[in-house]
C-alpha cells in the first residue's frame, strides 16, 4: 500500500508539472455606465493568460459583479461559483470556449450589472470575480479563480481593478 501511494504521489507531481494553468493577468478600460432601470454596469477588457507547457482546452470564463462589503465576499462567491456550475451543465458537452497554448493570451470585453446604487459602486463595495473552467489534455476540469476591487475614479466614469490575493484560486 505504502508503495502504490508512493507511486500516485509521484504521477500526481508529474501531471502537474505539465498541465496547462490559466489566470487573469489584466483587467483594463473599466468604465462605469448606466444600464437597465439606471443600474450601475461595469464595462471591462479582460485578459487571461496561459502558462505551463499543454495546452488548455474548451476553457470557459465568466465574470461576476459583486455588490458586497469584505465580510460577505466569501458567501457571494460561492454563489456566482454556484451559477457558474449551472451555465456549465446547461451545456452538457462542453464544446465551446477558448483554446490556449503555451504564452498565448485570451481576450474578452465583458459588461456586468449589479441593483445597487452608483453611489455604493463609488465608494468601492465592489469586486469582480472572474470564474475560468477549462481542461487539460487529459480531458480534466481545472478551475481558476481571480478577484479583484474595482476603485472608481470619482472625476470620471473610468474604473481601475486591485487585486485581491486573498480570494486568488487555482486547482
Amino acid at each position: 500500500m505504502f508503495t502504490l501511494n508512493g507511486i500516485r504521489r509521484q504521477a500526481d507531481l508529474q501531471e502537474r508539472g505539465i498541465r496547462p494553468w490559466v489566470g487573469t493577468t489584466e483587467i483594463n478600460r473599466g468604465t462605469i455606465i448606466s444600464g437597465f432601470n439606471n443600474k450601475p454596469q461595469i464595462s471591462a477588457r479582460l485578459t487571461l493568460h496561459k502558462s505551463g507547457p499543454s495546452v488548455a482546452l474548451k476553457g470557459f470564463m465568466l465574470p461576476f459583479l459583486i455588490a458586497s462589503k469584505h465580510d460577505i465576499l466569501p458567501k457571494a462567491i460561492k454563489s456566482s461559483w454556484e451559477m457558474m456550475e449551472t451555465v456549465l451543465k446547461s451545456n452538457a458537452e462542453w464544446n465551446t470556449g477558448f483554446v490556449l497554448h503555451p504564452g498565448q493570451s485570451h481576450h474578452q470585453n465583458a459588461s456586468m450589472g449589479t441593483d445597487i446604487p452608483v453611489a455604493e459602486v463609488n465608494n468601492g463595495i465592489c469586486y469582480i470575480l472572474v470564474c475560468v473552467v477549462y481542461r487539460d489534455q487529459f480531458d480534466r476540469s481545472h478551475k481558476t479563480q481571480d478577484c479583484f476591487r474595482v476603485i472608481p475614479d470619482l472625476q470620471t466614469i473610468d474604473v481601475r481593478f486591485e487585486v485581491v490575493p486573498a480570494y486568488q484560486m487555482a486547482d
